[in-house]
C-alpha cells in the first residue's frame, strides 16, 4: 500500500507480532514501509518482514525471499499504513491498545503496544469465500461505526475463491444502489464459513466494493 503524508509528517507504519504465545502491535513514524522497517530493525532483536508480490523481504538484511522459504518465528510483520489513532478503530484489541500511548512523533520513532496472550495458534492467512453475517464500517472522523448490508466476500483476480491477507478481496453489497464506504475506511466483516467463522479486517481501496485484507481472525 502507498504511504501518505499528513500535515507534513510521514505516515504511521503499522506492524503486528507473529509469535506463538502472544499478540502485540507496534507503529513507526516513517514515509515508507521500507524506511520504517529499517528504523524498526535498529531497535529490536526480532526480525521484521514486509510481504510483497514476490514473497517477503527480511529486515535488517533487506533480502528478498520466496513464499516457499520458511519465515523466522517470531517476527514483526508490516501490516498497513495509517494516518493516526482514529484509524485504529475496527482493528483487534491488541492493535487498538497502541492508542493508550502517544503516537510516534519523530521520524523513525517506534512505539510498541501492550502484549496480549494468544489463546490459539496464529490465525489463517487465507480462507475460502464465505457468506457475510455483519459488516461494520469505521470512517475517520465519525464517532461511531455504522453497518452496511453485504452478502458475500471473495477473492479478487488471483484466486476468485480465496480471501487472503495482503490481497484485495470483493465485498458483495446486498444493495448495489446503496452508498458505498469511502476509500480509506476500515471495515470489519464477520463471515460464516462451512467449518468455522472468521472476522476479516481490511481497508476500502475502491468501489464495488474492493477491500485490501489486513487481518483474518478465527472467531472464538
Amino acid at each position: 500500500m502507498q504511504s501518505e503524508s499528513i500535515a507534513g509528517l510521514p505516515s504511521l507504519q503499522l506492524y503486528i507480532l507473529q509469535h506463538p504465545d502472544r499478540k502485540q502491535a507496534a507503529w513507526v513514524r516513517a514515509s515508507t514501509p521500507s524506511k520504517a522497517s529499517t528504523e524498526f530493525s535498529n531497535k529490536t532483536d526480532i526480525p521484521i518482514i514486509v510481504q510483497n508480490d514476490h514473497g517477503w523481504v527480511l529486515f535488517p538484511e533487506g533480502r528478498q525471499h520466496t513464499n516457499d522459504e520458511k519465515q523466522p518465528v517470531p517476527h514483526w510483520e508490516y501490516l498497513e499504513t495509517i494516518r493516526g489513532q482514529a484509524d485504529l478503530r475496527g482493528f483487534p484489541d491488541y492493535i487498538r491498545s497502541l492508542g493508550e500511548k502517544r503516537a510516534p512523533r519523530g521520524h523513525g520513532q517506534v512505539i510498541i503496544g501492550r502484549a496480549f496472550t494468544r489463546p490459539a495458534p496464529t490465525d489463517s492467512r487465507s480462507i475460502p469465500e464465505a457468506a457475510v453475517t455483519d459488516t461494520q464500517v469505521f470512517h475517520s472522523g465519525y464517532p461511531r461505526s455504522y453497518s452496511i448490508a453485504a452478502n458475500e466476500m471473495f477473492g479478487y483476480r488471483q484466486d476468485w475463491a480465496s480471501v487472503e491477507i495482503g490481497k484485495v478481496a470483493v465485498l458483495e453489497l446486498a444493495d448495489e444502489n446503496a452508498e458505498s464506504p469511502q476509500a480509506g475506511d476500515i471495515v470489519k466483516v464477520n463471515l460464516r464459513g462451512s467449518e468455522s467463522d472468521h472476522i476479516v479486517t481490511g481497508k476500502v481501496v475502491g468501489k464495488s466494493l474492493l477491500v485490501y485484507v489486513v487481518i483474518i481472525e478465527k472467531q472464538r
